[in-house]
């Protein structure tokens, strides 16, 4: 597996130092208060989950610190994303991967998904497929030629220039529903170019996994939503844990995150033996 880690904006992706290989910090912080009644009993509120990274570097090259100084003094003002090697099978957020709606309020999120018609969170899932509890988009009949499912929609997350792309996404109907995976692709200046389709298939009653594999993305994209479209309006559909990666084949499924949009929090420098520099960059998940 390649362990490099993959730090820059779209289009412009390239390996943090790792030599001598950096210590990584990686804490996932839960945004919420904990509240306790008169009783004493508590409960905790989890609004949104949030990654960190802290890297630890040592004996830098001039060039290796250069890139991280442009983009700490912002000389390159674009948004920043970072590619997690640890977390290979899953490019789409945490809140996506969750099954959580990114609404339509003043308090939305940029992440998660946005279903064309209406719709409702479910407690139907695919345990027997996935070992482990959670919920779904349940996509109620609608009366339009077709409804879709976006994940992430309008923030699509990057990919390097010589990769292919797999999807998968799980789901089930109420009766025969035809569907196809809908690819958004996006530009290094985060512009949508175009969309483009799968060949139909068909969902059934029971859960099952649906993929796309191999895909090569097109050419001037640097970024990808997913999502599934609906063609028929009769039938009530479930959708769950979605997932993308790069490869040609498809990996297990595990929670979003593996390519957050990250914000510079700091980058403390020292020189131990010039011209070498240790360093310590700390990134936050916008």
């Amino acid at each position: 597996m390649d362990s490099t880690w993959y730090f820059g904006p779209f289009g412009d992706l390239r390996p943090l130092p790792v030599t001598p290989e950096p210590g990584i910090s990686m804490p996932l912080v839960r945004t919420g208060g904990v509240h306790q009644g008169l009783s004493g009993a508590r409960t905790v509120d989890v609004t949104s989950l949030k990654q960190e990274f802290t890297f630890d570097f040592e004996a830098m090259e001039s060039l290796d610190y250069q890139w991280l100084e442009v983009m700490h003094s912002r000389i390159t003002r674009r948004r920043l994303y970072l590619l997690n090697p640890l977390k290979p099978s899953n490019r789409v957020s945490y809140a996506a991967s969750s099954m959580k709606s990114q609404g339509a309020t003043a308090l939305a999120s940029k992440y998660g998904f946005n279903v064309g018609s209406n719709w409702r969170y479910s407690n139907e899932y695919p345990l027997y497929l996935l070992g482990f509890e959670g919920r779904s988009a349940e996509i109620l009949p609608f009366e339009a030629d077709f409804s879709q499912i976006i994940f992430d929609e309008g923030s699509p997350f990057p990919f390097l220039p010589d990769e292919t792309l797999s999807f998968r996404v799980l789901m089930k109907a109420s009766a025969g529903t035809l569907a196809r995976f809908r690819l958004d692709w996006y530009d290094a200046d985060h512009e949508w170019i175009q969309a483009d389709g799968s060949s139909q298939f068909e969902i059934d009653e029971d859960w099952s996994q649906w993929s796309l594999s191999g895909v090569i993305p097109i050419e001037g994209a640097a970024g990808v939503t997913m999502g599934v479209q609906l063609d028929q309006g009769d039938n009530t559909v479930w959708v769950a844990a979605p997932q993308a990666h790069e490869g040609n084949s498809l990996r297990l499924w595990e929670p979003g995150g593996g390519a957050p949009e990250v914000v510079i929090e700091s980058l403390d420098i020292t020189s131990p033996r010039f011209p070498l520099r240790d360093g310590t960059l700390k990134l936050l998940e916008a």
